[in-house]
């Protein structure tokens, strides 16, 4: 088993870089707001669990495999950060 401590990202879908510490217990909600909108479509919270799936089978949470470089950059990348644990 396996503990998501975090997730980190460039050039990765509508981001230029994140983090997203996830190594404390607890409920996460992830909101967003898309200053071009004005609300929060578009902001990148889908992209953030792309980038998870991304990370650990190379496809996105839509199944994209390639084409997911943020405008205008040829190499996204993407760095997950786990522990380990015994079942």
């Amino acid at each position: 088993m396996y503990k998501l401590l975090g997730v980190r990202g460039k050039d990765f879908l509508s981001f230029k870089e994140f983090y997203l510490d996830l190594s404390k217990p607890g409920l996460w909600l992830i909101s967003g707001y898309n200053e071009v909108g004005g609300d929060s479509n578009g902001s990148g919270k889908s992209s953030i669990y792309s980038a998870i799936s991304w990370g650990l089978t190379g496809r996105t949470s839509k199944g994209v495999q390639s084409d997911i470089a943020r405008w205008g950059t040829t190499a996204p990348q993407v760095e997950l950060f786990y522990l380990g644990l015994p079942f």
